[in-house]
């Protein structure tokens, strides 16, 4: 699952870099760093819940 995240995180990066050179502002720069910035904390925000990394199930130790 780790590898096939990262591999989407490539595909999305490629395009990004493309908008942003064609749309060069300051306000999109800004809300797509947020948008990194987001996806990046989610993902050991999901390993720390309960609801999403229950006692019992399988630990997630991909990639860490």
């Amino acid at each position: 699952m780790w590898q096939m995240v990262r591999g989407w995180e490539v595909q999305h990066l490629d395009p990004l870099k493309d908008i942003s050179a064609k749309y060069p502002t300051l306000a999109l720069a800004t809300h797509l760093q947020g948008l990194g910035y987001q996806a990046a904390v989610n993902e050991p925000w999901n390993l720390l819940t309960p609801r999403y990394n229950r006692i019992g199930s399988p630990a997630f130790s991909e990639g860490c």
